[in-house]
């Protein structure tokens, strides 16, 4: 049987940049989901293990690896050279991602049938 959590892994794996019009989407919501996100303050010795590594930084804080791409749009870095050095990063709520997911899909539905 799914757990509740099997299930919203399975739906934040769908966060990553494949969908070009899912990425439209989130860049037009960019201020609402910077409202919805934490600010996460970085420990010196956390960065140095996850050097260049965003995607395996954010698992060791909890969320899913495939907003890395959000992530670095919301903090303004180019490439992941620029996430070497950071103390604090912002970070979405997977929750908001999941809800804004849905809500992309929604939509999505509705301008296929016309």
């Amino acid at each position: 049987m799914e757990t509740l959590a099997d299930n919203l892994l399975t739906r934040i794996g769908k966060l990553d940049q494949n969908d070009p019009e899912w990425v439209l989407f989130v860049r037009d919501f960019r201020h609402n989901i910077l409202a919805n996100s934490k600010v996460h303050q970085l420990r010196p010795g956390l960065m140095q293990s996850h050097r260049f590594r965003l995607g395996s930084l954010l698992e060791e804080l909890g969320v899913d690896k495939n907003i890395s791409w959000i992530v670095m749009e919301l903090n303004s870095l180019r490439n992941m050279r620029d996430v070497d050095g950071l103390t604090s990063l912002t970070i979405p709520t997977n929750d908001y991602m999941l809800k804004l997911y849905a809500k992309y899909t929604s939509f999505k539905k509705k301008i296929e049938k016309q």
